[in-house]
Protein backbone atom coordinates (compact mmCIF):
# COMPACT_ATOMS: atom_id res chain seq x y z
CA UNK A 1 0.00 0.00 0.00
CA UNK A 2 1.44 3.38 -0.95
CA UNK A 3 1.79 6.18 1.54
CA UNK A 4 -0.55 9.05 0.53
CA UNK A 5 2.00 11.45 2.05
CA UNK A 6 4.77 10.28 -0.29
CA UNK A 7 6.94 12.91 -1.94
CA UNK A 8 5.17 12.45 -5.29
CA UNK A 9 1.80 13.03 -3.66
CA UNK A 10 3.14 16.18 -1.97
CA UNK A 11 4.85 17.64 -5.06
CA UNK A 12 3.03 20.25 -7.11
CA UNK A 13 3.67 23.05 -9.58
CA UNK A 14 2.61 26.58 -8.66
CA UNK A 15 2.47 29.57 -11.00
CA UNK A 16 3.29 33.05 -9.68
CA UNK A 17 1.35 36.19 -10.64
CA UNK A 18 4.09 36.93 -13.18
CA UNK A 19 3.75 33.49 -14.77
CA UNK A 20 6.90 31.92 -13.30
CA UNK A 21 6.45 28.19 -12.67
CA UNK A 22 7.74 26.79 -9.38
CA UNK A 23 7.94 23.12 -8.46
CA UNK A 24 7.23 22.65 -4.76
CA UNK A 25 8.16 19.49 -2.88
CA UNK A 26 9.23 18.31 0.57
CA UNK A 27 12.85 18.80 1.52
CA UNK A 28 15.21 15.82 1.07
CA UNK A 29 18.42 15.11 3.01
CA UNK A 30 20.46 15.81 -0.13
CA UNK A 31 19.00 19.36 -0.26
CA UNK A 32 21.03 20.43 2.77
CA UNK A 33 23.79 22.33 0.95
CA UNK A 34 21.38 23.90 -1.56
CA UNK A 35 19.29 25.10 1.38
CA UNK A 36 22.37 26.46 3.13
CA UNK A 37 23.36 28.32 -0.06
CA UNK A 38 19.90 29.85 -0.41
CA UNK A 39 19.94 31.07 3.21
CA UNK A 40 23.43 32.51 2.66
CA UNK A 41 21.87 34.58 -0.13
CA UNK A 42 19.22 36.17 2.16
CA UNK A 43 19.60 39.66 3.52
CA UNK A 44 20.39 40.08 7.24
CA UNK A 45 16.88 41.51 7.66
CA UNK A 46 15.29 38.44 6.05
CA UNK A 47 17.38 36.09 8.21
CA UNK A 48 16.31 38.01 11.32
CA UNK A 49 12.66 37.88 10.24
CA UNK A 50 12.82 34.14 9.47
CA UNK A 51 14.68 33.04 12.61
CA UNK A 52 13.39 35.78 14.96
CA UNK A 53 16.92 36.70 15.97
CA UNK A 54 19.96 38.28 14.37
CA UNK A 55 22.05 35.53 12.80
CA UNK A 56 24.91 36.16 10.39
CA UNK A 57 24.67 32.64 8.94
CA UNK A 58 22.41 29.63 9.30
CA UNK A 59 23.93 27.04 11.63
CA UNK A 60 24.02 23.27 11.21
CA UNK A 61 21.47 22.97 14.03
CA UNK A 62 19.12 25.38 12.28
CA UNK A 63 19.52 23.39 9.05
CA UNK A 64 18.71 20.19 10.95
CA UNK A 65 15.45 21.74 12.15
CA UNK A 66 14.38 22.48 8.57
CA UNK A 67 13.80 18.83 7.74
CA UNK A 68 10.01 19.24 7.53
CA UNK A 69 10.17 22.11 5.09
CA UNK A 70 8.85 22.44 1.60
CA UNK A 71 11.13 23.83 -1.08
CA UNK A 72 10.25 25.78 -4.23
CA UNK A 73 12.44 25.42 -7.31
CA UNK A 74 12.42 27.36 -10.57
CA UNK A 75 10.78 24.87 -12.92
CA UNK A 76 13.12 25.90 -15.75
CA UNK A 77 16.54 25.51 -14.12
CA UNK A 78 15.92 23.80 -10.76
CA UNK A 79 17.31 26.79 -8.79
CA UNK A 80 16.12 26.70 -5.18
CA UNK A 81 14.15 29.93 -4.75
CA UNK A 82 12.17 29.54 -1.51
CA UNK A 83 11.74 27.55 1.67
CA UNK A 84 8.47 27.25 3.61
CA UNK A 85 7.61 25.54 6.86
CA UNK A 86 4.14 24.98 8.26
CA UNK A 87 3.98 24.21 11.97
CA UNK A 88 0.57 23.12 13.27
CA UNK A 89 -0.70 22.19 16.69
CA UNK A 90 -1.63 18.57 17.41
CA UNK A 91 -5.32 19.16 16.61
CA UNK A 92 -4.41 20.78 13.26
CA UNK A 93 -6.60 23.77 14.15
CA UNK A 94 -3.88 26.41 14.52
CA UNK A 95 -0.74 26.79 12.46
CA UNK A 96 2.06 29.19 11.67
CA UNK A 97 3.99 29.52 8.45
CA UNK A 98 7.57 30.67 7.90
CA UNK A 99 8.65 31.50 4.36
CA UNK A 100 12.07 32.59 3.08
CA UNK A 101 12.58 33.78 -0.50
CA UNK A 102 15.90 34.13 -2.34
CA UNK A 103 16.82 37.81 -2.79
CA UNK A 104 16.80 37.48 -6.60
CA UNK A 105 13.17 36.26 -6.54
CA UNK A 106 11.58 38.96 -4.40
CA UNK A 107 8.97 41.20 -5.94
Amino acid sequence: MSDPRSEAALTTTLVTRTGQKLRVRPVRPQDRERLRAMFEHLSPEDLRFRFLTAVPHISDLQLDRLTENFLAFDDADEQLVASAMLAADASMETAEVAISIDEDWKG
